[in-house]
């Protein structure tokens, strides 16, 4: 065989084996786990909108899963966990704020502190929250004394975003803040916290959180940045803990 030949038939016979290689690989990764209707992926999707505050789309999921597959072993049974829990998000949902009266002995949790003298207030939809969030909680000396109200964000990723700024936008409203003093931990997450009293400008904030539409908070870091939606459980939490806070005799600075 002359030298061209053989150089020829040496590049056609390393592109088919290219080419084979590229066959077997494609006939490896394809699955029908890849597939928009596999069940594995579905039941991770209710999953996710749970996560997002996403209720009505993951009980919706859930219901159309669960009449498709409704004795598949396993993925069932979460599916009926997930459908359970976006039902009783619903349920708070739509049931709104509570009274005056009642918020205290129906929405907070309260965690008491004997060494440092204090008690602290929470709600109890968000107690165990283990997401990116805003919240507010509130504190108070057993002592007695007027309560005070502190503002907290929180980052929690799979990877460090090494937040330094926040802005929240609500309908046409925009806050910005910048420079901030965040603290960061990790398990097999990262968490990153910007926790302060709530002063006016927060507070101001809170309400047109509340009172919007559509509000969300953007996370900048010099990682890049993250966005958490404000949802109907967001806007209640935040609304009973303005009430709470009035309740155990806090007030609020006049507008300026």
């Amino acid at each position: 065989m002359k030298l061209g030949t053989r150089r020829r038939y040496v590049k056609v016979m390393r592109a088919e084996a290219i080419a084979a290689c590229l066959l077997i690989l494609a006939a490896c990764t394809a699955s029908p786990s890849e597939e928009p209707w596999d069940p594995v992926r579905r039941v991770s999707r209710i999953e996710a909108a749970n996560r997002a505050g996403d209720y009505y789309t993951a009980r919706d999921l859930a219901t159309e899963y669960l009449n498709e597959y409704p004795n598949e072993p396993g993925r069932s049974l979460l599916a009926r966990q997930y459908l359970q829990e976006a039902e009783e998000w619903i349920a708070r949902i739509e049931a709104g704020p509570a009274s005056a009266d009642r918020v205290l002995d129906e929405r907070i949790v309260q965690r008491r502190d004997d060494v440092d003298r204090l008690i602290w207030y929470m709600h109890k939809y968000g107690a165990h929250r283990y997401e990116t969030r805003v919240e507010l909680y509130l504190g108070r000396s057993l002592d007695g004394g007027a309560p005070w109200i502190r503002f907290r964000a929180v980052y929690h990723g799979s990877g460090w975003l090494f937040f330094h700024s926040l802005t929240v936008v609500a309908d046409n409203q925009r806050f910005d803040w910048t420079g901030l003093d965040v603290e960061r931990d990790n398990t097999d997450m990262a968490w990153e916290t910007y926790d302060r009293m709530a002063d006016g400008r927060i507070l101001e904030m809170i309400r047109a959180v509340i009172a919007s539409d559509q509000a969300l908070i953007r996370f900048r870091g010099s990682r890049g940045y993250t966005d958490h939606k404000f949802t109907e459980v967001d806007r209640i939490m935040l609304r009973d803990l303005l009430t709470a806070y009035e309740v155990l005799g806090g007030t609020f600075p006049q507008p300026s």
